[in-house]
């Protein structure tokens, strides 16, 4: 998988820092091929947001584990 991502985030990264607005415009092409969908849930007062697609593993490969309640602890928060 982050062999996959990590050419995206640097093209973001690069696309996001170009001069002119034409080229910066390439980060939102590189965004969509990243995020799948997005699903938003009200629950209890609370809005869930759950990310889908490529962008989804980037906390997972950060934390080094493939367990999403184990990200949520870590982030502060209670899993889904």
């Amino acid at each position: 998988m982050a062999s996959i991502i990590a050419p995206k985030v640097e093209g973001l990264y690069t696309a996001l820092r170009e001069e002119t607005e034409k080229k910066r415009l390439n980060a939102g092409d590189i965004m969509r091929s990243l995020v799948k969908a997005i699903v938003l849930t009200p629950e209890n007062d609370e809005l869930h947001i759950d990310v889908r697609g490529d962008l989804a593993g980037i906390p997972t490969l950060a934390t080094n584990t493939k367990n999403p309640a184990a990200i949520e602890r870590r982030l502060g928060r209670r899993a889904a």
